[in-house]
Order: structure tokens, then C-alpha cells, then sequence
């Protein structure tokens, strides 16, 4: 519906289809719709003029092959499917996991020399295709499996409940110092009081936006990120490797907007609600405040079934605008690159 509705590709499109002798393969091909008013479309939920999006860029059409194709998909092989959706450049390759079960390996495609604005640009709409696209259809779909884990060893100390004996008053290590404490702090130590601060504020952040996921308030979740930021959904594997796109990829707050413009308006999916499970944030070294928050989501859905859907780390840079904390940047790092159905809700 998202398609038809932004006119990427309609029936009144022009284009054909190719299939070679054997069948095996084909070609398809969309160019351009006719623009003005298309009958085709009349009286349907598509044919709305006054839907816009907030952030137009991710509809803009770089010319790069002179032949007015918007959308082509070539199937090369049975299970090996290249695809042109605008600037966005994937392949799509189906491997068997069992009688019963597939996985949807998308590769996203660019080239070396893709100019910055390009790059960007294909960065953009790559949120067209793959398993978080603003078109949206049922399905499986995973890379190559990773999992990521940490453990942190500790020590007892003193007694086998690892609490130290009881202290006399006065002594430095007495716990009963009470206000004394902070008073004999030398002054460097207010940044011991100032981190204390910022992490309290993290956490409130991190909470005002699990409630906009978990209570469906979406459309206040954009207005917890700076006007320009960047949300990106990406692997644990492809974090380490250093890729730039994303199963999500937002580079405004407007396009924050659109994905749940186009979630409550212009897409078909499953039901389903999440429960976010946010742990303590960790500071790290950064001009802006800069955190690192693990995560776990459990998505319950309709018919009442609940599994763990997502597990990771938030990587953020955090700003002060208008009187509170604001992302500018929130990279969700997934442990595993499977995604067992498409990932309507952000994460």
C-alpha cells in the first residue's frame, strides 16, 4: 500500500515482464507513474493526495541509469532474486532451513563510487526494502546468525554474605558517617554527584521511550530525538564489520514521523505489542553524553503467544534541548541478525 500510495509503482505504471525459455527466469520492470489524477486508483485507501511525508528525501529519484525504471526485480536463480527499488539496490537470497522453514538473507548494494550525497541517499531508502521496510508484507527473513555475550566477574569481600564487620563511629570506613561523607569530599568529587545526575536522566529517557513503544504512543516517540539525528536499526556482526546500513535508517526526525505515518496508515501487518526490558545505562567517553544500555523486547501477539524477540545494546549521544534530553543518535546493536517476521514496531 505504501508503494501505491507514494506512486513507486502502481498498475497504471508502464514496464513488462521478461521470462526466458525455460521459465526459470525473469525480469520486471516498473517506470514511472503518469502523474496528476490516476483513475485507476480512485475511491481506493491509496488514492489519498493529501498524505505526505514529513522528510520527502526518502522518495527522491537519482538518476543513475537513464531508462526511467523506479522498481525492477531479476530473478537470476530459483532462491537468488536482485532488486532496483529507486536508488535502493538489494539482493534477496533464500536458503532452506528445513521442510518447513526459510530464511531471507537481504544484502544492501552500493557502489565505490557513489558520491556522499549518493551514499546517504541509498542509506535512505534502503528503509523501502528488507525486513523492516516502509512497504510491508508478511515473511521471514535473517542474516548469517551471530550472538554476542559479556560476563563480569566479582569478588566477596569480608564475611561469606560479602558485607564487612560492623564499624566504630568515626572510623573512615564507617557506613554511619551519614552527610559527613559528602562533606568531606574534595570538590572533584562533584562529578562523582554530576555522573549520578545524568545516568538518573538516561534512565528516565530510556523509560518515556519504552512507554511510547510498549503503550502504542508512537507518534510522541519522535519527539524524543533531536530534529537531526540518527536511528539505526543494524547486527551485532555488522556493527563490528563497520556497515552503515540498517534493517532501520532515519537520519531525521521527520523520518522518524513518516515510519509511523506510514505504520498507522499505509501498511498491512500482524498485530503485535512489545515489552521493553531496559537495563542501567553505562557512560562512555564522549563529547555529548554518550551511553551504552543493554535491552531486551518481548513481543506478545494477537493470538496471545510471546517470545523474545530482540536482545542488544542501545549505543547513544545524548543533547540537552528544550529542557530535557534528546537523542542524537541511537544505534540498536542486535545480538542476532535473524529477525523471525518483519519488524513493524521500531525497537
Amino acid at each position: 500500500m505504501f508503494f501505491a500510495t507514494f506512486r513507486i509503482t502502481r498498475l497504471s505504471s508502464g514496464g513488462g515482464v521478461l521470462v526466458s525459455a525455460t521459465g526459470e527466469h525473469h525480469a520486471s520492470a516498473t517506470l514511472a507513474p503518469p502523474q496528476g489524477k490516476d483513475p485507476t486508483y480512485e475511491g481506493l485507501r491509496s488514492d489519498d493526495e493529501s498524505f505526505r511525508l514529513a522528510d520527502p528525501r526518502l522518495l527522491g529519484m537519482h538518476d543513475e541509469f537513464h531508462d526511467d525504471i523506479q522498481l525492477q526485480i531479476l530473478s537470476i536463480f530459483p532462491g537468488f532474486i536482485l532488486q532496483q527499488v529507486h536508488n535502493a539496490l538489494a539482493i534477496r537470497q533464500i536458503v532452506p532451513r528445513g521442510v518447513d522453514a526459510t530464511d531471507l538473507h537481504w544484502t544492501y548494494l552500493g557502489f565505490v563510487d557513489d558520491t556522499a550525497d549518493l551514499r546517504a541517499h541509498r542509506l535512505r531508502q534502503n528503509n523501502l526494502v528488507g525486513p523492516a521496510a516502509m512497504c510491508r508484507w508478511r515473511t521471514a527473513a535473517s542474516a548469517a546468525s551471530c550472538s554476542a555475550a559479556s560476563r563480569r566477574g566479582g569478588r566477596v569481600v569480608g564475611g561469606g554474605d560479602g558485607r564487612r564487620g560492623r564499624r566504630d563511629a568515626g572510623d573512615a570506613c564507617d557506613r554511619g558517617l551519614g552527610a559527613r561523607l559528602l562533606e568531606s569530599l574534595p570538590h572533584a568529587h562533584g562529578a562523582v554527584m554530576s555522573g549520578a545526575e545524568t545516568l538518573f536522566r538516561l534512565a528516565a529517557l530510556n523509560s518515556d521511550y519504552a512507554s511510547c513503544l510498549d503503550a502504542d504512543r508512537l507518534e510522541a516517540w519522535p519527539d524524543l530525538f533531536l530534529e537531526s539525528c540518527l536511528y539505526r536499526i543494524t547486527s551485532a556482526d555488522n556493527q563490528r564489520r563497520g556497515y552503515a546500513a540498517g534493517l532501520v535508517y532515519a537520519d531525521s526526525r521527520a523520518m522518524l514521523v513518516d515510519r509511523v505515518a506510514a505504520l498507522r496508515q499505509a501498511n498491512i501487518y500482524e498485530r503485535q505489542a512489545y515489552r521493553h526490558i531496559i537495563g542501567m545505562p553505562a557512560l562512555r567517553p564522549g563529547e555529548d553524553i554518550t551511553a551504552e544500555t543493554p535491552f531486551l523486547v518481548v513481543r506478545a501477539m494477537r493470538d496471545g503467544r510471546m517470545d523474545l524477540f530482540a536482545a542488544g545494546v542501545y549505543l547513544d549521544r545524548v543533547r540537552e534541548a528544550g529542557g530535557g534530553l534528546r537523542f542524537a543518535e541511537r544505534i540498536v546493536v542486535c545480538d542476532s541478525s535473524r529477525i523471525d517476521t518483519l519488524l513493524a514496531i521500531p525497537l
